[in-house]
């Protein structure tokens, strides 16, 4: 789930990351690795616009008859900008707006060749308790991976968040990717759960790992991050 928030006037922020995703339906297994998941944000105009570029590199081994292959290359490019849009009033949530896209860009190997426009609203509530719950529902443009026909995907994501002492926080959350039209794709069903690590003001790492829930869900994946803010 995405803050509702944005980054501020002025302000550029640094996120990037590894994962690593483990899937084996029985007939293959495929490991993925992910990185450096470089995320920047810098917030332009007005305290409530930012604007969002990101990069990936992905490495992927698929084990299938005792023989393995490998695809590896540079993700197409992510460019968005995020409005945030109101603040917590009782009990109407913070709210933030994301409009973003994919453009073709990446290796021929990994690139998707086509551009992938998306939206998505986000929206949390601080609670009495010291808790924070937190959701983002999202719609993107998607291709189907057997045709490369493309399809509605309908992502949505809900979290619960605290903070453990002034510098841990821990949170916990389920969601799902739901493919609308797609002749292939199947719903994905995660849960997944991390840590917040607070060095300074302007430095966090995070530690994160997860499991599908449902068949067509890769079985796990675990990651950490690091956020820097200038």
């Amino acid at each position: 789930v995405e803050s509702a928030v944005t980054v501020g006037l002025g302000v550029l922020q640094m996120e990037i990351g590894y994962t690593f995703t483990y899937d084996n339906d029985g007939s293959q297994s495929v490991r993925s690795h992910g990185y450096p998941e470089a995320l920047f944000r810098y917030g332009i105009w007005k305290e409530w616009f930012e604007l969002r570029l990101m990069f990936n590199f992905l490495e992927e081994e698929t084990v299938s008859g005792g023989s393995s292959t490998w695809l590896r290359g540079s993700d197409d490019i992510y460019l968005g900008a995020k409005i945030a849009i109101t603040p917590q009033h009782e009990m109407l949530p913070k709210t933030g707006l994301l409009i973003n896209m994919v453009v073709p860009s990446g290796s021929a190997s990994v690139s998707s060749g086509d551009v992938l426009p998306g939206v998505s609203l986000v929206y949390s509530w601080a609670l009495d308790n010291g808790w924070e719950l937190a959701g983002q529902t999202q719609g993107n443009r998607a291709l189907d991976q057997a045709t490369g026909n493309a399809y509605l995907e309908f992502s949505q994501a809900l979290t619960l968040a605290t903070s453990l002492t002034d510098r841990i926080g821990y949170y916990a959350e389920w969601f799902c990717l739901i493919p609308s039209g797609a002749e292939t794709m199947q719903p994905e069903h995660y849960f997944d759960t991390g840590f917040t690590v607070g060095i300074h003001n302007d430095l966090q790492l995070d530690f994160r790992g997860g499991i599908g829930l449902s068949d067509a869900a890769a079985d796990y994946f675990l990651g950490t991050g690091l956020v820097r803010r200038f």
